[in-house]
């Protein structure tokens, strides 16, 4: 498999707000080929994406920036501060919420299907 460069550029990603938060999308299946897609999730303390899952995708978080607390299904809630990664396995039902008096930015990975849009 032969996938091209590529650049994400600051200010020229599709960016979506729910709430408070937003999510950048910094590369997608269709820039990747079909290999991954990379977010830059930022939230206001108290903030979060509801509970959600990916049925296929495998979803690995980093955070950048302030705190949080990161829900897993059928796992105990996890408080994760800059540095600290962790991976929501595909299926599981999950959400991440920004604590700690403070915004919170994360970066988000998740491991696709090739040709498969991210679910």
């Amino acid at each position: 498999m032969s996938v091209a460069g590529y650049v994400s550029r600051a200010g020229e990603a599709e960016v979506r707000w729910l709430g408070e938060t937003s999510t950048a999308f910094l590369a997608t299946g269709e820039s990747t080929g079909g290999v991954f897609a990379l977010v830059d999730e930022r939230a206001v303390h108290g903030e979060s994406v509801p509970l959600h899952r990916h049925p296929e995708d495998m979803e690995a978080f980093y955070v950048v920036e302030g705190e949080v607390v990161m829900e897993i299904e059928g796992e105990a809630p996890r408080t994760l501060v800059p540095g600290d990664s962790y991976l929501v396995p595909a299926g599981r039902i999950h959400d991440v919420r920004a604590v700690g008096g403070r915004p919170a930015r994360a970066l988000a990975t998740f491991v696709v299907e090739r040709g498969r849009p991210l679910a």
